[in-house]
């Protein structure tokens, strides 16, 4: 785990001869060399240059330019923050937790394990969530801290302006904290796996990755909290803050129960058309409002539909899903502007992959 407030690139180095070597640019004068972990070998050149490489094959991992502080972690150790625009070479600081002070003054070598670290807008505080969930809050500055337990968060990221932190849990659900407390404010319901987030730039929205999915959210409770002092919110850490819910705090359901659709078509007359779905249903639409007028099929709850095909007389539906069962069905529109369907076959098994 390795955070800082810029961007990373990396290139592969290696000699003609095959050996993998440490090496930097002909204009870069390398001011010192740290072995930071057993996995990392962190190379700080001037200009605020900071160059990862694998302790093991000498690989370049990260170059991370303009740097401030940089912020390193590894599972069962503490945080280390290392200055890299200084030019010469510092002792890192380390973050340890007030519950793991004990085990140093005990001779202990494992800690908390370290998940993400995240710094604060300005640089002034970094936020640590750890395995247990807590979110720890570090201020560099005067090397206080503050431990906010029983968040559930297994991610975790902060706005462009540092008034929100956005956790996702192990089951599903979204929550927006408020900063500098880590007020709960808003927590949204979802069953399915939450793989990343983001924030809008102008933090009123919210991004998940679901699966394949990116969803974006917008709660009206989401605006600037413009009444709160810029001093106080970002430079200092209130010793007596504890996280707690706010009285007006949003918990909010993810009404799409129906699935997501994963195939597609539309009849000939542009009148209607008809949507499969990742929970195996298959359902006929009105085009103009997108209401669901019949549902033709259903093939399984752990299925994909991945294919439709409607004929263009309209008579006859056909679909196909991820197992490779394909359902076909005679349609009939009726006088009163409804659907009917009837089976037209038995369902088929096909043995080749569905395309």
């Amino acid at each position: 785990m390795i955070t800082s407030r810029l961007s990373a690139y990396g290139t592969y180095v290696k000699t003609p001869g095959g050996r993998p070597r440490l090496s930097v640019d002909q204009d870069e004068i390398a001011a010192s060399i740290r072995c930071t972990g057993f996995y990392f070998l962190t190379l700080i050149s001037y200009g605020g240059i900071v160059i990862i490489w694998s302790t093991e094959t000498c690989e370049e991992l990260h170059r991370i330019r303009h740097g401030e502080w940089l912020a390193i972690g590894f599972r069962g150790k503490p945080v280390i923050v290392l200055d890299v625009a200084s030019g010469h070479e510092s002792e890192p600081r380390t973050v340890i937790r007030l519950d793991d002070r004990d085990r140093v003054d005990e001779g202990g070598d494992v800690f908390n394990s370290p998940e993400i670290a995240r710094w604060h807008p300005n640089g002034s505080i970094l936020f640590i969530l750890y395995q247990d969930t807590t979110i720890l809050a570090w201020s560099f500055v005067d090397d206080t801290q503050l431990e906010f337990g029983d968040t559930e968060a297994r991610e975790m990221i902060l706005n462009d302006d540092g008034t929100y932190i956005l956790t996702s849990s192990n089951n599903g659900s979204v929550s927006v904290w408020g900063l500098p407390k880590l007020n709960l404010i808003y927590t949204l319901q979802s069953t399915e796996f939450v793989r990343d987030l983001a924030f809008s730039p102008d933090s009123q929205r919210i991004y998940d990755v679901r699966g394949s999915r990116c969803n974006v959210w917008a709660p009206e409770i989401l605006v600037r909290v413009e009444e709160l002092d810029e001093e106080e919110r970002t430079n200092s850490l209130d010793e007596t803050a504890t996280s707690e819910v706010v009285s007006d705090v949003v918990f909010a359901e993810d009404q799409n129960k129906n699935g997501h659709v994963t195939a597609l078509v539309c009849d000939n007359e542009d009148e209607f058309f008809c949507c499969g779905r990742d929970d195996g249903s298959v359902s006929i639409h009105d085009m103009s409002g997108g209401l669901r007028v019949r549902k033709v099929s259903i093939h399984s709850a752990h299925v994909d539909i991945v294919a439709i095909d409607w004929s263009s007389s309209r008579r006859f539906l056909a679909s196909a899903d991820d197992s490779g069962k394909v359902i076909a069905k005679r349609l009939k529109f009726k006088d009163d502007n409804k659907w009917a369907g009837y089976a037209t076959c038995y369902p088929s098994q096909i043995q080749q992959n569905v395309a």
